[in-house]
């Protein structure tokens, strides 16, 4: 395996943003010298602001307001003013901020899904066969898949992360907890801003909110709008041109005696001879594919990855019809056209790969053996060409795909084919939107409704180079769609004047599309790989709950609640050949059941205004599903729930004249039917791993959030989570079961291994100092440094799956205006452009590659905003 250092990277200019074209006629421009007088002709002697102190936050995580202090849950409450601070632009980096939380991409290959986990719970893949453990709710409306999640934080009130089982009030697959993105409802006098931001990577976002009165104390509208462009940091670069400019053109094939000359072909000489089988070069270069062999102004760069291009809105409209009756409607828009996640190839494997049963190895199929020679020096670099003109070469291999066979499924989905090869795009594409409707009605003093009705859908088109090499080994290519019906109806009271009460019903309907292409030429090790893998699924759940918060004393509350919850699916898996006829297996429906019912029970105890105390006792679960990729009819399988019992024990306080916030969680938890994979073996037929209700686990841990206001115009927060997480049994999981078959155990769970992207520590910390000046302008320095200790991405722990642990600084310094209608902001993020993983895909054991995603390196940027 190969380490790296260098980040040097060529820079392509980025293309001018539409929404830049629109707005640039309203944007000043402020040079950073502006900057540097505006503090610079002020009076340098500071005024000590008073405004930056810890602040009354309320939350609405039980369905009512209330003080998150008085709210007896594990919750962590963040401010849109606070977030934009931050520096958080979207939900991944809400992780940041939050105990025993990491949110991410899910990785190349996985398109644009979220991958949430909270207190060692949580989804590793994209297929909808699988139940997210944290899901999103934007609204109190769910986001019933993590693909498309990946949202922008775009005029939010406040972000609540509820930590721990959450199936009482929001039902199924919120066993590790819940995010809620609360949106800035329309008041008449609400705040409205325009604000652009250029830096690093040729970034330019533009981002407005606007709030009219349409009707005086009657109708009222808030729209909002972002536009985020960003060059990708990783660079896709020619293989063939960057080995001639290193000297080593013998790597990619060129005079290295194995070719039919020994000569390059036409990628090299820009003629369109036709060469016989021989080098890489006159194989693969020959057909021009992702070729600069003499250089352009880019150097050997060809194309990138990583790249952000998304633009999203959203519109509220509310109508207060009469003093106990209020309808509000709003509709939302992410569309999302970006290059693939960051991919680089750290291993290979070559037993596997250049060695097959039939005695043929990758020298006589592309001139060059498939080894280290694709690891690049520089983590940012990929040598991917998304792209497989391999049926040219060899016709005579069964295995290849037919181009003439016409594609199936939506024609929008389907590889385009060239010159008899096929391409599967370098492309991470999502368009998702929803409406939704609520009715407020308060009907007399003692009883409230409240009705939600939501359809949300989302499209997504993704492309994956597999082996990260120009040798096409192992391409994908996903269309996937989503439409969800949701609707909720709360009745809330009070009784007795000492109980709060909250009964209601949530109904959810869905339906899911998935073609996952998969085209793998070495299919003499994996039979039939070069199939279209379609998944249409139908989800339907029912769930129908009470919530009660009894005073039992003036100082003493109970807490009780109850949900019942009815989880049906239906699936029909199709895996068909390319020529559209043959079966990989006889399309067969399945469908999975299951209810649950979800207790909650709590008592909390209010010593004084600023001290309570509180335990509770939870249930939760994540709901069954299907063989995600079955090959045999043997492995047409169904898998249950997941079920997670919860004890928490905690206080919250606010201390020292409220100048000290410090809430405590200590937490233990009982997870059982883990959803992990098993081995199943059929006659004449190698091991299938397929996932199984078969693990037990118990989880504990301890998370502290702290806000401090030591001095005038400085607050300080900080927030720190440990997590233990032990497997206690793995049933049919356990590698001895797979080792007494005499299979190799490879990536089964261990009883010692932690669960996968659930570090032991998490930790940030937070500092914002206001300086306030005679001219009435403020000047704002603030820093956050997160860290995560050591965090594993196989489930069993492997070496090559691992993470060490790592810091983040991010830094925002910020001015506003002495009557608050301008601000400009310097910021930078990662400033120690720390070097760390956030994705693995581990093929070593299989298909020979191993695959790591970095993080964004260091970035700078400048942040002009203007509010009305």
């Amino acid at each position: 395996m190969k380490t790296n250092s260098s980040r040097e990277r060529s820079r392509l200019p980025g293309r001018r943003h539409k929404m830049y074209r629109m707005f640039r006629g309203l944007v000043p421009i402020v040079p950073l010298t502006s900057i540097i007088t505006a503090v610079t002709l002020t009076n340098p002697l500071p005024v000590f602001a008073e405004e930056l102190a810890i602040e009354e936050i309320i939350v609405t995580a039980r369905y009512r307001e209330e003080s998150l202090q008085r709210t007896p849950l594990a919750i962590t409450a963040i401010s849109g003013d606070l977030l934009v601070a931050k520096n958080a632009t979207n939900v991944i980096d809400i992780e940041k901020f939050a105990p025993n939380v990491t949110i991410d991409h899910l990785g190349a290959g996985w398109g644009p899904t979220l991958a949430a986990n909270i207190r060692g719970v949580g989804l590793n893949d994209f297929k909808a066969v699988f139940e997210p453990a944290v899901p999103i709710y934007v609204d109190d409306v769910l986001l019933g898949r993590p693909t498309g999640a990946v949202l922008d934080l775009l005029d939010v009130e406040r972000v609540e992360v509820l930590r721990g089982p959450q199936g009482t009030l929001f039902g199924s697959n919120a066993a590790g907890g819940v995010i809620r993105l609360i949106s800035r409802k329309p008041t008449g006098d609400g705040p409205s801003s325009m604000e652009v931001t250029v830096g690093s990577y040729d970034r330019l976002d533009i981002r407005g909110s606007f709030e009219m009165t349409l009707v005086p104390d009657k109708l009222f509208a808030r729209v909002s709008a972002s536009s985020k462009r960003r060059d990708g940091y990783v660079d896709v670069v020619d293989f063939t041109c960057d080995m001639i400019a290193k000297g080593t053109p013998e790597l990619a094939g060129i005079g290295d005696g194995l070719g039919a000359d020994g000569t390059a072909g036409a990628g090299h000489d820009g003629q369109p001879d036709v060469v016989p089988v021989g080098s890489l070069a006159d194989n693969l270069f020959a057909l021009g594919i992702n070729t600069s062999p003499n250089g352009t102004s880019q150097g050997c760069k060809v194309d990138e990855m990583g790249n952000e291009d998304v633009e999203s809105a959203r519109a509220l409209l509310r109508w207060v019809a009469s003093d106990d009756v209020e309808l509000s409607f709003s509709a939302d828009v992410t569309n999302q056209d970006s290059k693939g996640p960051a991919d680089y190839l750290a291993d290979t494997s070559n037993v596997i790969l250049n060695i097959l049963s039939d005695g043929r190895s990758n020298i006589t199929n592309w001139g060059v053996p498939y080894d280290d020679r694709f690891v690049p020096t520089d983590p940012f670099v990929n040598y991917s060409t998304f792209e497989d003109p391999g049926s040219i070469f060899r016709p005579d291999d069964p295995h290849l795909l037919d181009p003439a066979i016409p594609p199936l499924g939506d024609p929008n989905a389907i590889p385009q084919t060239y010159a008899g090869g096929i391409e599967t795009p370098n492309t991470n594409e999502v368009l998702h939107w929803g409406v939704s409707g609520t009715l407020d009605w308060r009907i007399n003093d003692a009883l409230d409704v409240k009705a939600i009705l939501a359809y949300r859908e989302f499209e997504s088109f993704y492309g994956r180079d597999s082996d990260a090499s120009p040798i096409p080994l192992n391409h994908t290519l996903d269309w996937f769609t989503d439409e969800q019906f949701t609707a909720e109806l709360r009745v809330s009271g009070r009784m007795m004047d000492r109980t709060d009460w909250t009964a209601g019903a949530f109904y959810f309907d869905a339906d899911d599309y998935n073609s996952n292409i998969s085209i793998l030429h070495q299919s003499v090790i994996v039979p039939g790989g070069d199939y279209d893998r379609i998944d249409d699924q139908q989800s339907e759940k029912i769930g129908v709950f009470v919530h009660t918060v009894s005073d039992l004393t003036d100082q003493l509350t109970l807490t009780a609640g109850l949900r019942y919850t009815e989880d049906d699916k239906t699936i029909l898996q199709t895996r068909v050949r390319r020529d559209g006829v043959t079966l990989q297996f006889p399309p067969t429906p399945q469908t999975q059941s299951a209810n649950r019912t979800s207790p909650l029970l709590g008592l909390s105890y209010q010593l004084n205004d600023d001290f309570m105390t509180y335990a509770s006792w939870a249930k939760g679960f994540r709901g069954g599903g299907f063989n995600p990729r079955p090959a045999t009819p043997a492995t047409v399988v169904t898998f249950g729930p997941e079920d997670l019992e919860s004890y928490e024990i905690g206080f919250k306080s606010d201390l020292f004249d409220r100048r000290l916030r410090l809430n405590v969680t200590g937490f233990f938890m009982i997870y059982e039917d883990l959803q992990l994979t098993t081995v199943v073996i059929e006659a004449n037929q190698a091991p299938s791993f397929l996932p199984a209700n078969a693990g037990e686990a118990n989880l504990s841990g301890i998370e502290i959030d702290m806000q401090a206001n030591p001095i005038d115009g400085l607050l300080i927060d900080g927030s720190f989570g440990w997590l233990d997480f032990e497997y206690k049994d793995l049933g049919n999981a356990d590698p001895a079961v797979v080792e007494a078959a005499g299979f190799n155990p490879v990536g089964q769970p261990c009883l010692s291994c932690t669960q996968i992207r659930s570090p032991e520590f998490t930790a940030s910390l937070g500092a914002a100092y206001q300086v306030n000046m005679d001219s009435g302008a403020a000047l704002t320095f603030r820093g956050d440094l997160s860290y995560q200790s050591e965090t594993h991405f196989n489930v069993n722990n492997a070496p090559t799956g691992v993470e060490s642990g790592y810091s983040v600084f991010d830094a925002r310094i910020t001015w506003d205006s002495p009557n608050e209608d301008w601000s400009i902001s310097l910021l930078g993020t990662n400033l120690t452009d720390e070097l760390y993983k956030v994705s693995v895909l581990d093929f070593t054991t299989n298909l020979g590659s191993l695959e790591w995603g970095y993080a964004r390196p260091r970035e700078y940027g400048i942040s002009v905003k203007r509010h009305f």
